[in-house]
């Protein structure tokens, strides 16, 4: 089971590149995060394409893990957008963004109870069991990180480039500018963030 978006992208990627043909040699079903979720749970599913989010599930459910073999594989998930006029009108407010979001991350990596407590009352459909277990396991695996890797985005250019049949070469530097973010790595970090 996949979702709509990355982990699409990636079965299909692995099924170029062993030469597999979906439907033939390999099923896929496509389904909502909550779909991922209790897909665990379902015997006729064998393989389930997911971010680390969902590993609580998939090893409650006895999944076993099948790691990348490197770490820039991880599928950057997350970032801030916006366009290119706003960063140049505004670039004051897009770098205290930048480091406002870097400083909640390492605030949340930090201090467990209460990103578990505001988790908790922010997202309803998860029990607090499923919320512990979860930022247990980010936290096993490094906790929640602000990296983006040249590397990580050649990954990804290669990956959406095999699916999409496309030969174009993608730099991190075509798609993001990582200047705020390394600035704001440079300078000290506040623990308070009342």
């Amino acid at each position: 089971m996949v979702g709509g978006g990355a982990s699409n992208d990636q079965i299909l990627y692995l099924c170029r590149k062993w030469g597999w043909e979906p439907g033939k040699d390999i099923n896929i079903l496509r389904g909502t995060a909550l779909d991922r979720v209790r897909a665990f749970r379902d015997p006729s599913i064998s393989a389930i394409i997911a971010r680390e989010e969902y590993t609580y599930w998939a090893l409650k459910a006895g999944f076993r893990l099948v790691r990348y073999p490197e770490d820039y594989m991880r599928w950057h998930g997350d970032g801030l957008c916006t366009s290119a006029r706003f960063v140049q009108e505004k670039p004051d407010l897009v770098y205290r963004t930048v480091r406002a979001v870097l400083q909640a991350t390492k605030y949340t990596n930090k201090n467990r109870e209460t990103a578990v407590a505001v988790a908790a009352k922010r997202i309803k459909d998860l029990s607090r069991e499923e919320i512990e277990g979860n930022y247990e396991i980010l936290q096993s695996e490094g906790g929640y990180i602000c990296d983006i890797t040249p590397d990580g985005i050649r990954y990804m250019s290669e990956v959406l480039a095999l699916v999409k049949g496309s030969t174009k070469k993608i730099a991190l530097s075509d798609v993001a500018d990582l200047s705020f973010l390394e600035k704001a790595k440079l300078e000290p970090q506040s623990e308070d963030l009342s």
